[in-house]
């Protein structure tokens, strides 16, 4: 299957590391860990023996319960862990939305008589 060249991102990948003024960048400057750690008051120390420490499984399936708890506290009002939902990704978690706002007999979810738009994020024209 030929997959056609998305332009934007080829010129991007041309030129965006050489550019002085970069007005196209959707991201902000890189953090090194370090940094990313004095600002986030975290201490470094603990840091790096807990993650020498993590074991590298695959994982909960349904969202790991530290980042479920961390993801909590940012509400003012009291929020359950329980009641978050986590996905491995952007597209996970707009494919969420997608099928509860489409999905018959969800309650006041979805209406599957209303039209839906898929938008294909490969390049321009990728609407249907």
């Amino acid at each position: 299957m030929k997959i056609k060249d998305f332009g934007v991102e080829q010129w991007m990948n041309k030129y965006e590391t050489k550019a002085r003024y970069n007005l196209g960048e959707t991201c902000v400057a890189p953090f090194s860990l370090r940094g990313l750690l004095e600002v986030a008051g975290v201490d470094e120390e603990e840091f790096t023996t807990k993650l020498l420490d993590t074991r590298l499984t695959y994982g909960a399936i349904e969202g790991a319960d530290e980042l479920k708890q961390g993801i909590a506290q940012l509400y003012r009002t009291p929020l359950a862990p329980d009641n978050i939902v986590t996905e491995h990704g952007a597209i996970g978690a707009n494919n969420l939305v997608l099928n509860t706002v489409v999905a018959r007999g969800r309650g006041s979810g979805g209406n599957a008589d209303l039209p839906a738009v898929a938008v294909d994020s490969t390049g321009p024209g990728g609407s249907r």
